[in-house]
């Protein structure tokens, strides 16, 4: 899901926001290496906008990233 321009913030902002705290790297190597999302296999990146003083995401796009992050694998679909 994008990030929502209205709701952007710095990295530095987000990090501020959350209730574990972080470090601005760490949220921006978020989006651009994601983190293994290991029930699944796959790399879940934290979504991000260009912003007028460098990237930026939203604690909306950080709680899908959690949610991303927790996904199990649907037996359905053959996983994933």
């Amino acid at each position: 899901m994008p990030v929502e321009p209205a709701l952007a913030m710095s990295f530095k902002e987000l990090a501020r926001l959350l209730p574990q705290r972080r470090r601005p790297r760490t949220i921006e190597a978020w989006t651009r290496n994601g983190r293994l999302n290991r029930r699944t296999g796959k790399r879940v990146k934290l979504a991000s906008i260009r912003l007028p003083q460098g990237r930026g995401s939203s604690l909306d796009a950080y709680y899908e990233f959690l949610a991303e992050l927790d996904r199990v694998p649907n037996e359905e679909n053959g996983g994933g």
